[in-house]
C-alpha cells in the first residue's frame, strides 16, 4: 500500500507470504489444522467481533478528519466500483483463514499470557489503518486488536483448533466490509 499504492498488491503479497510460510515450514505446518471440535466461545465472540463494523459505521465521523474522503482514499488504493466489491469478497473469504492459519496456527504459542505475536498482529493492522483514521484511533484500534489476538490464541488453546478464531475473525471482517460499504454509499 505504501510503495505501490495498491490494496490488491498489498493483500496478495501478504497472503502469498503467509502461504509460503505455511507450505515451506513442515515442522510447524501441522498446528494449523483443528485437533478437535470448535470453540464453545464462538457464539459469544462472533457477535462481539462483528460489532466492530457497527462501531466503525457509527463512529466514522470521529475517527477521521475528513469522513467524506473514504471513497477517494480507497480509489487511490485501486478500490472503486466493482474492484471494491471484488476486493471485499476476497477479503472476507480468504483473509480470516490465512491470517488465523499464520498468526494463531503456524506462528503463535498457546501460552496463556499476552505474547509479542499479539502485538505484531495488531501493529501490522495499524499500518493499514493509517490510511483511513487519525493517529489516536490507530492506537485505540491496536490496543483492541492486541486483545483480539490474545482472545483468538486463547480460543486455539481452549478449543484445540482454529474453528473459533476463523469463525470470529470472519465475523469481524464481514462487519468491517459491511460498514465500509455502508459508508461508501453515503
Amino acid at each position: 500500500m505504501y510503495v505501490l499504492d495498491s490494496a490488491w498488491a498489498a493483500i496478495l503479497l501478504y497472503h502469498l507470504g503467509i502461504l509460503c510460510f505455511l507450505i515451506c515450514s513442515p515442522d510447524r505446518k501441522g498446528r494449523v489444522l483443528p485437533e478437535r471440535g470448535g470453540s464453545r466461545w464462538i457464539w459469544f465472540a462472533a457477535p462481539v467481533a462483528a460489532s466492530g463494523g457497527l462501531v466503525l459505521a457509527v463512529g466514522w465521523p470521529w475517527f477521521t478528519e475528513d469522513p467524506g474522503a473514504l471513497p477517494n482514499v480507497l480509489a487511490g488504493l485501486g478500490l472503486s466500483g466493482a474492484s471494491w466489491w471484488v476486493f471485499a469478497l476476497y477479503y472476507v473469504v480468504a483473509n480470516p483463514w490465512l491470517e488465523e492459519a499464520f498468526w494463531r496456527g503456524w506462528l503463535a504459542p498457546t501460552d496463556r499470557g499476552l505474547h509479542w505475536h499479539d502485538a505484531a498482529f495488531a501493529i501490522y493492522h495499524g499500518f493499514v489503518l493509517a490510511f483511513f483514521v487519525d493517529a489516536v484511533w490507530i492506537v485505540v484500534a491496536v490496543a483492541v486488536l492486541i486483545g483480539a489476538a490474545w482472545a483468538w490464541r486463547s480460543m486455539v488453546r481452549l478449543g484445540g483448533g482454529l474453528a473459533g478464531p476463523v469463525a470470529t475473525h470472519l465475523a469481524a471482517d464481514i462487519g468491517i466490509v459491511l460498514a465500509a460499504g455502508w459508508l461508501l454509499r453515503g
